[in-house]
């Protein structure tokens, strides 16, 4: 479990399988109250959910999910090249930056990701699509291992002809606030699934 909280109090819940990415569940709040999307990506569907938390006896809080839709997800096709650069690292963290070229060879510099990866024993790159990639969170090719899970995009600049053009501040408010192990099922009926 990932929970990212950002200085405009807006917190976001991220469950996922730690051996793979094929499921994540997201949970956050808007103006209507607290959601939930279970994205599927084999069968690429997003699922809709109400969650009301009920507090039990032993001050635990279950969540209830009460499903409202489903819908097909688009990917969009990443066609730049990605690479993961480390620059520094400690017992804690690694350093280092994402950078997307124009294509394999590497000599035209597009964007620049500057990022503190929390290390782990497992790649979580594939939940940081959701809080920082977006719209490629659909797009499984869209991956780079990272060993571990982003805490913070600390830095992102944007080339043209080689010169920095821009740096943007974006999503340096959001941050991992805490990760942790837990055990967790969801079961989505199938007579909620879109049929072809």
């Amino acid at each position: 479990m990932a929970v990212y909280q950002s200085k405009s109090e807006i917190q976001e819940t991220l469950f996922c399988n730690s051996k793979d990415g094929d499921y994540v569940l997201k949970i956050g709040n808007d103006v209507f109250g607290t959601y939930a999307y279970l994205n599927d990506f084999i069968n690429k569907l997003s699922h809709r959910f109400i969650v009301n938390s009920i507090k039990q006896n032993n001050n635990e809080i279950r969540l209830v999910f009460n499903y409202e839709y489903s819908m097909r997800d688009t990917v969009v096709n990443f066609e730049n090249y990605l690479e993961y650069e480390v620059i520094s690292e400690d017992d804690t963290y690694i350093y280092g930056s994402i950078n997307s070229y124009k294509n394999k060879r590497k000599k035209k510099l597009l964007s620049k990701f500057e990022i503190k990866v929390l290390k782990a024993k497992e790649n979580y790159f594939y939940l940081s699509r959701y809080l920082f990639f977006h719209p490629f969170e659909n797009n499984n090719s869209f991956n780079l291992n990272i060993n571990g899970i982003i805490q913070e995009v600390t830095k992102v600049s944007i080339f043209k002809s080689g010169k920095e053009i821009d740096r943007t501040d974006y999503y340096k408010d959001k941050k991992l606030a805490s990760f942790q192990e837990v055990d967790f099922n969801v079961t989505v009926p199938k007579s909620f699934y879109i049929k072809n």
